[in-house]
């Protein structure tokens, strides 16, 4: 070491640049990582919203009524409904919602938030499909997951509800390779379904 200076000095010096280097590295993907998980948030919050709009157009008026001694009774309102597989035209009802997650999947393509981003709307056209166009919107989304998923776990389950979308369509041919490309894709929660 000490007949050779200048080459343990420059290797050091390369040992900490690199070090520099892989920090900076992780702490901008960090960085990154947490501007995806917030303008995820952000988006199923304006879908929430959104939604409640929805739910709140479809609940019945409250009954008012009188009792025995004529007083004014307002009856308890009925439970909220159920808008889960209600069909309805989503780019129409929940416009600002489906935009704010494209922009979540278009600008964090490969993350788990764009991932994540990608698979909800699959799912918002899916369950509330009125015609073949919202199965086709569906399709895309679940597609683009597919191939966009961070893991091998995700690209199944990405898989899975792509193979439903191609049946809902009558595309069962489709469907069935697309079943099988998943099952043939390793282990995962969904295998004994598949």
């Amino acid at each position: 070491a000490s007949k050779q200076r200048k080459l343990v000095i420059v290797a050091g010096v390369i040992l900490i640049a690199a070090a520099l280097a892989a920090s900076l590295y992780l702490t901008k993907r960090h960085s990154f990582r947490k501007q995806a998980s917030e303008a995820l948030f952000h988006a199923r919050t304006t879908l929430e919203t959104e939604m409640k709009v929805i739910v709140d157009a479809m609940k019945p008026p409250a009954e008012i009524a009188k009792d025995a001694k004529g007083k004014t009774k307002t009856k308890a309102p009925p439970a909220e409904p159920n808008i889960e597989f209600t069909k309805f035209d989503v780019d129409t009802k929940l416009k600002d919602g489906v935009a704010a997650l494209t922009k979540v999947s278009e600008d964090f393509k490969g993350t788990l938030a764009g991932f994540d981003a990608e698979m909800q709307l699959g799912s918002l056209y899916y369950d509330h499909a009125e015609n073949a166009a919202g199965y086709e919107h569906a399709l895309q989304w679940f597609n683009t997951a597919a191939t966009s998923a961070p893991s091998n776990d995700q690209s199944v389950a990405a898989l899975y509800n792509l193979g439903f979308a191609q049946e809902a369509l009558n595309r069962c041919a489709d469907a069935i390779k697309t079943f099988d490309r998943a099952l043939t894709s390793g282990a995962g929660p969904f295998q004994v379904e598949l």
